[in-house]
């Protein structure tokens, strides 16, 4: 049995018929922002530029992970090949990245799909990013029987997850809530940019809790669909970001999306990797996912999730891989069967 050696542990692979699926990522737990921001580049890149790979790329980039999940016929030289690309991006340390084979990695998919893996454990926000990140690689590429399986077996388990047990810990939404509560000045007025699910989930958030002003900032806004009680403009009105008490950056850019110095007043959010605020900015209070992630922490200790939710998780994962298996080896059954049938019907 061959070993991959990534994260100082050995990753011994199962035989390849009974999942073959693997990751290479990183997380909040292994990395810091500034390496991460590191990793999340490569990553798009790697991404852009998968032909340089002669398999199928699934990209998961969220604030607190980057992780690239594959299918191919030797999983844990795909994986050599992975953190090859990552060394040669100046991401030389062994110790920042994590490796999953088999099993194991639709195991820990379907961790990280129910928020058992997230800074928020149970936080729902993580569903919504893996979906996305599996309908934009299904429209682009041809992923594998084994990936399609993966991936729709494990936003199940994680959709039945936040069915059967209810919240057991602050929602995203709370802990920002929280940090802003201790804000001296007034937030009366507010600005999200990018029109993400995490935005809007947080514009209605923020409506049932008190009367403010919300606008919404996004490259297209002609295209966005309307929010009650939101008002959607482009980018542009960053030129004027000072005039905003709070404002919560969850978007993508390839460069920061302000300038100059605040008022004094505002309180800003970079929910971002690689982040839209840069980290100089003064005459604001700056939160940084980092330091956010810090808070999630702190909720994570004092409210773990419980037991029965984690041995769901972990039952649903292998009730979905034993079928998985069963019905490959039916269909092996069945080829052979066919192709012997076939072989004694040309003599």
């Amino acid at each position: 049995m061959k070993k991959f050696f990534l994260n100082g542990y050995i990753n011994c692979m199962r035989i390849r018929d009974e999942f073959p699926i693997g990751v290479v990522g990183a997380s909040h737990r292994l990395a810091s922002l500034w390496v991460r921001e590191k990793i999340a580049r490569a990553a798009e890149e790697i991404e852009k530029e998968r032909f340089f790979f002669q398999f199928p790329l699934l990209l998961l980039s969220t604030c607190n992970r980057t992780e690239i999940y594959f299918n191919s016929a030797d999983l844990q030289e795909t994986g050599r090949a992975l953190f090859g690309f990552f060394r040669s991006k100046g991401l030389e340390d062994p110790k920042l990245f994590y490796s999953r084979f088999g099993i194991d990695c639709f195991s820990h998919l379907c961790r990280v799909t129910s928020g058992l893996d997230s800074a928020v454990v149970g936080e729902t926000e993580i569903q919504h990013q893996v979906k996305l990140a599996y309908v934009k690689a299904a429209s682009r590429l041809q992923l594998s029987k084994a990936l399609h399986y993966a991936f729709q077996k494990a936003l199940r388990i994680g959709k039945q997850t936040r069915e059967q047990f209810a919240p057991f810990s602050p929602t995203f939404n709370e802990i920002l809530w929280k940090i802003a509560e201790r804000h001296p000045a007034p937030l009366s007025c507010v600005l999200l940019v990018g029109y993400s699910e995490i935005n809007r989930r947080f514009a209605k958030f923020l409506q049932k809790k008190r009367d403010v002003s919300i606008t919404l900032a996004t490259s297209h806004p002609e295209s966005s669909s309307k929010i009650e009680g939101v008002e959607i403009v482009s980018r542009s009105i960053l030129k004027r970001w000072q005039e905003f008490d709070w404002i919560i950056f969850a978007t993508r850019s390839s460069c920061y999306l302000i300038d100059g110095e605040g008022s004094g007043h505002n309180l800003l959010f970079d929910l971002s990797v690689p982040r839209t605020v840069p980290p100089t900015t003064t005459g604001v209070s700056l939160w940084n996912v980092e330091q956010i992630a810090q808070q999630m922490e702190i909720e994570r200790e004092l409210r773990p999730a419980p037991q029965p939710c984690i041995f769901f998780v972990e039952e649903s994962a292998r009730r979905y891989a034993a079928l998985y298996q069963t019905r490959e080896k039916s269909w092996r059954l069945k080829t052979q069967r066919d192709w012997e049938n076939g072989e004694k019907g040309s003599h």
